[in-house]
């Protein structure tokens, strides 16, 4: 006896592996390595293939189901229905989230039998959503008699380019069941809100997470809301907006989330390479003023349109100064600059 769902729940719980999919779905079988599908939103491809000694790369083909996929460890955005070949530090997971998800998640617990008051929900990237959450006591099978709950969580695009986030009165009942909780909302690569309302009262930036108030850190390229404990049974409605200045601009925030992971490999690999021939030489200008830029943003986060519209423009110099290097190896420095590609549009293959 499974715990119910509106679709096949060994399917959305487990994941099935991808060419299990390809064939229920009629499609031929791809040479794309194994891959994990997660309900309808999620797909995991393990890394599994070698590393490149030099970048610390590993270059993997994955096919991606029709539709718009976030990259989650980058923050690329990829059309479906393609084979892509990307390329993964073995930090970087590569996990594709529907655009437009809205993807429940539990806070770090160190005990599973604890209370948990804040739920986390993820908003990818994208278009209008919902999504059901379900819950149970989580140690008996007391959900065999009906003992289980559900919450639905609806994402709007509104007219403004705002989002409206509403969760609804949960349904249902279950032992122990929290009567309120607080929520945790995280947009990744999204830029600092102007406004953030919760039930129409406005909730302040913080320079640290608290309750109540919203952060947004530079380095995640992510703006997170905590709400206080609200009760379960009641509506919520959050609503974020922007300035206009940012609207139009999101081009800008593609593929960030990962080259400012990678920030200080680019550094150390650069400095490393120079060093060799000039002990005392630093990095060039450029590269250095591109490793302070998530700091300024999270410093000057009203500028970020101009930062990163600055990076944008002084790339392919900076590219000039890594490979002009007098006596640095082509090869080496070739490798630095592969470090920096997170372009959501390369390698792609359409599916015939």
């Amino acid at each position: 006896h499974r715990r119910p769902d509106r679709v096949d729940a060994a399917d959305r719980v487990f994941g099935i592996p991808l060419e299990q999919l390809l064939e229920r779905l009629g499609h031929q079988r791809l040479s794309t390595g194994r891959a994990i599908v997660c309900g309808n939103d999620m797909l995991v491809a393990p890394i599994t293939e070698k590393v490149n000694e030099q970048t610390g790369l590993s270059e993997k083909k994955i096919w991606l189901p029709d539709g718009e996929w976030f990259e989650y460890f980058t923050g690329s955005l990829l059309k479906g229905n393609n084979i892509i070949n990307r390329k993964f530090a073995l930090n970087e997971i590569p996990l594709y989230v529907k655009a437009g998800s809205i993807i429940p998640m539990y806070p770090k617990i160190s005990n599973l039998q604890s209370t948990i008051d804040t739920l986390l929900l993820t908003i990818i990237p994208g278009k209008n959503s919902e999504t059901n959450i379900y819950e149970d006591d989580g140690t008996t099978s007391d959900y065999k008699s009906d003992q289980f709950a559900w919450t639905k969580v609806t994402k709007e695009v509104l007219n403004d380019e705002s989002i409206k986030i509403i969760i609804y009165p949960r349904e249902g009942i279950f032992k122990n069941m929290s009567k309120e909780r607080a929520y945790e909302i995280s947009l990744p690569s999204s830029f600092p809100p102007s406004l953030v309302f919760v039930d129409s009262k406005a909730v302040l930036f913080s320079e640290e997470m608290k309750s109540n108030s919203w952060v947004y850190v530079a380095s995640k390229v992510t703006t997170s809301i905590l709400t206080e404990l609200l009760p379960c049974n009641k509506k919520i409605e959050i609503v974020i907006k922007w300035d206009n200045k940012v609207k139009g601009e999101e081009n800008l925030l593609e593929g960030k989330i990962g080259l400012f992971g990678r920030i200080q490999k680019i550094i150390k690999l650069t400095k490393d390479e120079i060093n060799k021939h000039d002990s005392i030489s630093n990095a060039p200008a450029l590269i250095l003023r591109f490793a302070e830029l998530p700091t300024r943003i999270q410093y000057n986060p009203e500028n970020i349109i101009e930062l990163l519209q600055e990076f944008e423009n002084e790339k392919d110099n900076m590219f000039k100064q890594i490979i002009n290097y007098p006596h640095g190896d082509a090869k080496v420095l070739g490798n630095i600059i592969t470090l920096f590609s997170f372009n959501g549009k390369d390698s792609e293959k359409p599916v015939n």
